[in-house]
């Protein structure tokens, strides 16, 4: 797609170098599709929609200045961040210059307030919802004995009040959480802590640690029946444990990939591109989606024009919940999967050598209130 002044432009501010740099290129390629297949269709009012992607090198202060950058050049909306801190700082930015934002990522109960009126979810749920789908899943599957290790930071803390309140409530339940450094390599320590019976280990409140903390686990004796992971690139799980994949991996997403209208974009994807099409090139594709449906009920590229056919929007999309937004965006329902990793290639792939399908749907959530969370 070749730039043009007239062209309708989304900013994407992405994590294409630093710590999260393995998730950039799938949604900047998720957005990109979507936009090709909007401008081979006519675009949005008859105008090409342009994707303009920068590296936000995972760094907050890198993210608002590439932010800005693109609303001066006359963005209608902002994407990109995966890191709730980068996100959070893109928000200040986006709310102040009264630009719709639609983070990729950004699990932190603080990345909405009561006064935010841009910033709109989209691929990542608070992060004490994720707590909440694994306890549901927990009493699913029958599990008595339940660990946790968590990250000692924000997102880590806001995982364990989930952990208090929708876990640990469950009748019968053994439950032990162990607190790790977010930047610990050596969990050793806190795996020995644990009783040798644990059936369910759940590792979603420290995103950073997990492929360390998974083949220590299995080294100290700890062979749980099912574990749980936060919703990383599913290639970057296989890369990390490869075949050890089936041994109980779970993630707890936003996408069910086994669905019929997943499985027909996938493989359209494949055969146009060669590509894996995966929940984050999801993320982005049903971002672009959703901003230039917005713009085609505004009848109008303009920020706020797009911000307030957002806020009136039900899109129906890719992900496990329709996109429609209370007055400051967050999603007014919404639910999550639990996907099981096996060594099987899905028939969108040929070429991988893991697949993944949904072993449990969670109950549907509402709004959370910001005001109640850390």
């Amino acid at each position: 797609m070749g730039e043009d002044s007239d062209d309708v432009l989304i900013g994407n501010t992405a994590a294409l170098s630093g710590p999260m740099s393995s998730y950039g290129p799938y949604i900047r390629d998720g957005l990109e599709y979507a936009a090709q297949q909007i401008n081979d269709d006519g675009g949005v009012l008859g105008r090409d929609l342009r994707i303009a992607t920068e590296d936000n090198e995972s760094d907050p202060e890198t993210a608002a200045t590439t932010a800005l950058r693109q609303m001066d050049e006359g963005a209608v909306a902002v994407t990109g961040p995966v890191l709730s801190d980068v996100s959070i700082r893109v928000r200040h930015e986006t709310e102040a210059q009264q630009v719709p934002f639609l983070p990729i990522q950004g699990a932190s109960p603080r990345l909405l307030d009561k006064e935010t009126r841009y910033t709109f979810r989209v691929g990542a749920l608070p992060a004490p919802y994720y707590a909440r789908a694994t306890g549901e899943f927990v009493e699913h599957i029958g599990a008595d004995n339940y660990a946790a290790i968590v990250a000692d930071y924000s997102y880590g803390h806001s995982y364990q009040e989930g952990i208090e309140e929708f876990v640990k409530s469950i009748d019968g339940l053994n439950t032990q959480v162990e607190l790790a450094p977010a930047g610990a390599d050596d969990f050793s320590s806190q795996l020995r802590a644990l009783p040798d019976d644990i059936e369910y280990m759940d590792l979603g409140g420290h995103p950073v640690g997990i492929f360390t903390i998974i083949p220590q686990m299995w080294e100290v004796g700890l062979d749980p029946d099912a574990t749980s992971g936060p919703g990383d690139p599913l290639p970057i799980f296989y890369d990390a444990l490869g075949d050890d994949i089936d041994r109980g991996i779970t993630q707890i997403h936003m996408v069910d990939p086994t669905t019929d209208e997943y499985v027909d974009v996938a493989q359209q994807y494949f055969e146009e591109t060669g590509e894996f099409f995966d929940p984050f090139t999801t993320f982005g594709y049903v971002t672009a989606q959703l901003v230039a449906e917005a713009i085609e009920d505004a009848g109008e590229a303009d920020p706020q024009a797009v911000r307030d056919a957002i806020s009136d929007i039900r899109f129906d999309s890719l992900l496990a919940y329709p996109l429609e937004y209370n007055e400051w965006g967050e999603l007014t329902e919404s639910k999550l999967q639990v996907l099981e990793f096996n060594l099987d290639s899905p028939p969108y792939y040929p070429d991988s050598d893991f697949y993944v399908e949904s072993l449990f749907e969670t109950d549907t959530f509402e709004p959370l209130d910001p005001d109640e969370w850390e």
